[in-house]
């Protein structure tokens, strides 16, 4: 009797603490949501570092350090106000030095300087843009996000959770948060994202170094995962509350009552990890790449797709085509199939070969991988489209290895040679020969039509011809725009 009795007093007592404590935690993070809630304006000067894990040298491979940057932002939560000042120093896919001030409103936004190693040297910000940023802010300033969403912040103070993990939602999407039991800080911020390869992914922040600023708590420091994959490392410098001082104003001229289109600014929303991931390796791609699509005739049986800085090239035979490459998205990939529809209606297609890895190649793989086609890539890396295939399509499509040379001949009168191209992108990179016009299809290592060249990557591939003794005539790339004799390719790298 006297030992059932202690164990119910111990057990009264263990769930009082456990009361009191999480009465006491709900009390500490009320109070900083509260004085949170009252900021106007804050001032985030920041450094860091970016890295691209769907850029390796091989599939798997660890991530590549794509850029360092420092970073000033105002942002005024309550009024949708943001201003950015980049400093954006890339290193793959080219270094370079970017200058760049970007002033994002609820429904506008104007950058000036370029942000890219395109030209673009500012105008407007695309939507989409637009939502990765704003997403971006929530996700990395936990605090902010809870005072600007009381029902769900209050949800939280009065919930329990043994690992003291918090579920809510907040601007229509879903986060769970992890509370340090002892400081009743953030932790950790999770929420789900979509991705254009897998489909959707987890995007988190790791929050560590929290310091007062004027009674609010912040992290001074944190590191973003892509499903447990490091993508950024940051350290906040300095943090000031401040008062409106004209730094959202926008350039005179700029019509700030245009709305933007809400649907794209939910997909910049929707994929916030992967905007903000090609933005700073200096490749931004949040433009609507299902916008412009057209089938360029190159010459008899070779088409090129442009309407955007990445192309998808066509090969046709008397008995099907073949798509080389799937890039950026699976919406470009279905705009694609309907012009391929209207233009060859009753002709199919046999054959997906994909040059390499890269997810700007190899984004938009979905849609095509749907259809009764062929898969076709190097053996270095169809363990990596298999694994992925099979995670996102209910039944995933035939796989072909090429080892050092492969040729295909479904497609009928049009036979396609396939060969590896050793070099320093990407290792399981390979060419394509159509041998009824002396052609080779290329991605990323020469491309006709653009004035700079990559001088090492033209060179490997120029290599790759010689020792595979292919005779060539003219290029074509998923890059640049139309074709280039032979000659020109061994001039570029002289």
């Amino acid at each position: 009797m006297m030992k059932s009795y202690i164990v119910r007093l111990i057990t009264v007592s263990f769930f009082v603490i456990l009361g009191v404590s999480c009465q006491a935690k709900a009390t500490n993070l009320s109070s900083y949501v509260e004085k949170a809630a009252a900021i106007d304006v804050v001032r985030i000067e920041a450094t860091g570092q970016r890295f691209e894990h769907q850029q390796t040298i091989a599939p798997g491979a660890p991530a590549r350090h794509a850029s360092n940057y420092d970073l000033i932002t105002h942002w005024a939560p309550e009024r949708s106000l943001i201003k950015e000042q980049w400093n954006l120093r890339t290193i793959y896919p080219f270094p370079n030095n970017l200058n760049f001030t970007a002033i994002y409103h609820e429904n506008t936004g104007v950058r000036n300087g370029r942000d890219g190693f395109r030209p673009n040297p500012g105008g407007l910000v695309t939507p989409a843009r637009i939502g990765a940023v704003t997403k971006d802010l929530w996700l990395t300033n936990p605090l902010l996000l809870l005072a600007h969403n009381q029902d769900s912040a209050s949800k939280i103070l009065k919930g329990q959770s043994a690992d003291d993990s918090y579920v809510f939602s907040a601007n229509d999407t879903q986060w769970r948060m992890r509370i340090d039991p002892e400081t009743s800080l953030p932790v950790s911020i999770e929420t789900t994202e979509d991705d254009p390869l897998e489909v959707t992914i987890t995007n988190s922040i790791n929050f560590s170094d929290w310091r007062d600023v004027d009674g609010v708590p912040f992290p001074f420091r944190l590191e973003q995962f892509v499903d447990g994959r490091s993508i950024r490392r940051e350290v906040r410098k300095t943090i000031k509350l401040v008062s409106e001082d004209g730094s959202f104003d926008l350039p005179a001229g700029t019509d700030a009552s245009v709305s933007i289109d809400a649907s794209e600014y939910k997909r910049g929303w929707s994929q916030s990890h992967f905007y903000l991931r090609r933005a700073l390796i200096g490749g931004p791609s949040d433009g609507n790449e299902a916008a412009k699509v057209s089938i360029d005739k190159i010459t008899d049986g070779i088409y090129q797709v442009t309407g955007s800085s990445h192309h998808t090239l066509i090969v046709e035979g008397s008995d099907g085509l073949a798509i080389v490459d799937a890039v950026w998205y699976p919406s470009r990939s279905h705009a694609i199939l309907k012009k391929m529809e209207e233009k060859w209606p009753n002709k199919p297609i046999r054959y997906v070969v994909l040059t390499h890895h890269h997810i700007d190649h190899v984004g938009g793989l979905r849609p095509f991988a749907n259809l009764d086609v062929t898969i076709v890539s190097s053996d270095k890396n169809t363990q990596y489209f298999s694994d992925v295939l099979s995670k996102t399509i209910e039944n995933p499509p035939a796989m072909e290895a090429v080892q050092e040379r492969l040729v295909l001949n479904g497609l009928g009168d049009q036979p396609i040679e396939l060969f590896d191209i050793p070099n320093s992108h990407a290792n399981d990179m390979i060419g394509i020969y159509v041998p009824s016009s002396k052609t080779v299809l290329n991605s990323d290592l020469y491309s006709p039509g653009r004035p700079a060249q990559q001088k090492v990557w033209a060179g490997e591939l120029a290599s790759a011809i010689l020792f595979h003794g292919l005779d060539v005539e003219s290029h074509v790339g998923a890059h640049g725009k139309g074709s280039e004799p032979h000659a020109n390719l061994l001039a570029a790298i002289k």
